[in-house]
C-alpha cells in the first residue's frame, strides 16, 4: 500500500515542477528585466504584493505577475497582497492564479482580473476566506 502522505509530497512536488516550466526569473533575471542595480530593495518594498517563492536554487519570481518591463501588474499585486496577506502558502497562490478555478467557473483568475476585476476580486476573497489561516 502506498504511504498516502507520499502519495501527497509526489503531487506537490510534480505540481511545483508543472509551475516552474511556465516561468520564474531569478533576483538577476528580474533585476536584468527592471533594468535597476537596485531590484532587490524594490521588491522588498512591494511587501505582499510580489510573489517570492522558494526554491533549492534560491528566490524565485513567478514571471506571470510582471510586465515586459518588470513591474508588477497592477491588476495582479492586490489580489496576490491579499492572499498571501490570508496566509495562504506561494506555490498555492501562484497554482490558483494560474489555472482554471472553480469559484470562476473554470475561468483562470489571473486572466480575468483583467477582464472582469470585480468578478475576480470577489473569487480572490472566497478563497482567502475558504482557505487562508482560520478560513
Amino acid at each position: 500500500m502506498t504511504d498516502p502522505t507520499e502519495k501527497w509530497r509526489q503531487a506537490f512536488r510534480d505540481q511545483q515542477a508543472r509551475l516552474l516550466e511556465v516561468g520564474v526569473l531569478d533576483l538577476e533575471a528580474l533585476r536584468s528585466r527592471r533594468r535597476d542595480p537596485n531590484t532587490a530593495a524594490w521588491a522588498r518594498t512591494q511587501g505582499s504584493a510580489v510573489l517570492v517563492l522558494a526554491h533549492a536554487d534560491g528566490p524565485v519570481y513567478p514571471t506571470f505577475q510582471f510586465t515586459d518591463t518588470g513591474d508588477l501588474r497592477p491588476e495582479l499585486a492586490p489580489h496576490v497582497a491579499a492572499l498571501q496577506d490570508a496566509g495562504l502558502p506561494t506555490w498555492t497562490i501562484w497554482a490558483w492564479l494560474t489555472a482554471p478555478a472553480a469559484l470562476l467557473s473554470g475561468d483562470i483568475p489571473e486572466q480575468i482580473m483583467v477582464t472582469n476585476p470585480r468578478r475576480a476580486g470577489r473569487a480572490v476573497q472566497r478563497y482567502a476566506d475558504r482557505y487562508g489561516v482560520g478560513g
